[in-house]
């Protein structure tokens, strides 16, 4: 299972953890290390902690703040002169200072970073397209354009590419998704751009059954990574069109599950377990190994108990027999 390819972590005071791809991908600033590492271009990062313990008297002038933990969206602020420009949260227009940071963040652990295009129409924030590589062995095989609808920031403009970038329709469905991009072609990458995003890919041959949809941001001619996925819409959202072009790629690549897009719900039980086990900040003292290994445990245990049940049941079997 690529849930448990696990990667070495060096600490600020050269302690060296293992952790697995399947944590790494649940919280952003761990994804952040795990990019830099592979020289994968990220945010300019101002701060990272819990919320309660920021010192300093104001937040940066233009910044954006969201969770460690967290999708979707949930709980991103762009934040412009201390106000908030997002149009999908309730602080819109309104003063986000540190007051409204701290009641907002308490007791949360936030990255504090850069605002990416920072381009300010009519006083609204222009949110910039996100390009998510679903990545098969270091492969792109399609591309999905993301870009927020300037009149409703609660719909989504998507339109999904192949990776010789013929248009697939109809790929997702879900209610706050607007499949009808119909500019989408003008937001295609660029050759040059396009090459340097797979080169990136390429990276991640190192596993074998190994699928992560890779998001970048995309400003003008500045490639920035978003963030990484495992289970994308929580494999509940594609649609049958699509998963069977998903089935034709595994089975090219040699997957040993090509009914990877059913198997979602072991997944997601994996990263709650792995969400109750969550790292200090420091990334001291945690061995995800040991996860793995009670994992192993926990399901000889389950195993070694059947057995005992159906030995039990044929004794009874045999016994009502004689009688």
């Amino acid at each position: 299972n690529n849930s448990l390819l696990f990667f070495t972590i060096t600490t600020t005071n050269t302690n060296k953890i293992n952790i697995s791809i399947a944590y790494i991908e649940e919280d952003k600033y761990l994804s952040y290390i795990f990019a830099k590492s592979l020289k994968w271009p990220i945010p300019l990062i101002y701060y990272v902690g819990n919320a309660n313990e920021y010192s300093l008297p104001c937040l940066p002038e233009t910044c954006c703040i969201k969770k460690c933990h967290g999708h979707s969206g949930d709980s991103v602020k762009c934040i412009r002169n201390n106000i908030c420009v997002s149009d999908y949260c309730d602080y819109y227009c309104k003063q986000f200072g540190i007051e409204e940071f701290k009641k907002e963040y308490s007791n949360s652990k936030v990255i504090i970073e850069e605002l990416l295009g920072d381009e300010i129409s009519n006083d609204k924030y222009n949110i910039p397209c996100d390009y998510r590589l679903y990545v098969f062995n270091g492969e792109i095989e399609f591309i999905f354009i993301w870009k927020w609808d300037e009149q409703n920031y609660h719909t989504k403009q998507v339109a999904c590419y192949d990776k010789n970038f013929k248009k697939i329709e109809n790929a997702v469905n879900a209610p706050y998704i607007n499949n009808d991009f119909k500019d989408s072609d003008n937001y295609i990458p660029n050759i040059r751009i396009y090459n340097i995003l797979k080169r990136y890919c390429e990276s991640l041959k190192f596993g074998c059954d190994l699928f992560l949809r890779v998001d970048f941001y995309i400003i003008e001619e500045r490639i920035v990574f978003g963030e990484l996925c495992k289970v994308p819409f929580n494999g509940i959202r594609h649609t049958d069109k699509f998963l069977t072009l998903c089935s034709n790629v595994m089975t090219k690549h040699k997957f040993n599950y090509v009914k990877y897009w059913n198997n979602h719900k072991t997944n997601m039980t994996y990263h709650t377990y792995l969400n109750n086990n969550k790292l200090e900040n420091k990334l001291e003292n945690v061995d995800l190994l040991n996860i793995k290994n009670k994992k192993v445990k926990d399901k000889k245990d389950k195993k070694d108990k059947k057995d005992k049940k159906d030995k039990k049941d044929k004794k009874n079997s045999y016994s009502k027999l004689i009688i």
